[in-house]
């Protein structure tokens, strides 16, 4: 036998050697390892607004928190809320108004901050409106004249247009936005919650 064809037969054999060697690593890959029916699941996105997921366990986070409270919101209101907040919150740094960003709480402050500015500054309740609204509920303010309850009438249409503004306010940035909400998909949270 000539040289080459020993190598030929030397080099040959080295690689049907590494095929089998590589082959069995895979076959016990596939036998041993765990299959991926068993994966663990991590977390569950349960919405989605523009590029941010809402998490299962925030989504979660805030029913125990509602239910803490002695109010009763459904699971689609929680949602809602969440996603005003994401989006206030987005709309507030486009204007300059900055936080952490950490917490809840500098959250509620940019928020909040965001809403006097940008929407309860333009509020302006009349004097004629202020007038009415005392005429027509007096009984609300027993022992009080006009010039008396006159602030806490004021605080309070300023309030109620505020309410309806904010919820316009939200409802464009909603119309703008790419929201995804997914509770359907998971039963596991109660509904009664």
């Amino acid at each position: 036998m000539s040289t080459v064809n020993r190598i030929c037969k030397i080099f040959m054999g080295s690689i049907v050697l590494y095929s089998l060697v590589i082959l069995c690593s895979l076959l016990s890959l596939l036998l041993f390892s765990r299959p991926s029916a068993y994966a663990e699941i991590l977390e569950r996105v349960v919405a989605i607004v523009d590029d941010e997921a809402i998490l299962l366990s925030e989504f979660e986070d805030a029913l125990d928190k509602v239910n803490k409270s002695e109010e009763e919101y459904t699971r689609e209101e929680v949602m809602n809320q969440i996603i005003s907040r994401m989006l206030l919150v987005r709309e507030s740094g486009k204007y300059g108004f900055k936080g952490r960003k950490s917490s809840i709480k500098d959250e509620k402050g940019i928020v909040n901050e965001y809403i006097e500015k940008r929407i309860k500054a333009f509020i302006h309740v009349s004097y004629t409106e202020i007038e009415s609204f005392y005429e027509e509920n007096k009984s609300r303010f027993p022992g009080k004249e006009f010039r008396e309850a006159r602030s806490e009438i004021e605080e309070y249409l300023v309030s109620k247009e505020l309410i309806k503004r904010l919820r316009e306010h939200i409802d464009e940035l909603k119309q703008k936005a790419y929201v995804r909400i997914q509770l359907e998909d998971y039963g596991q949270v109660p509904a009664g919650r």
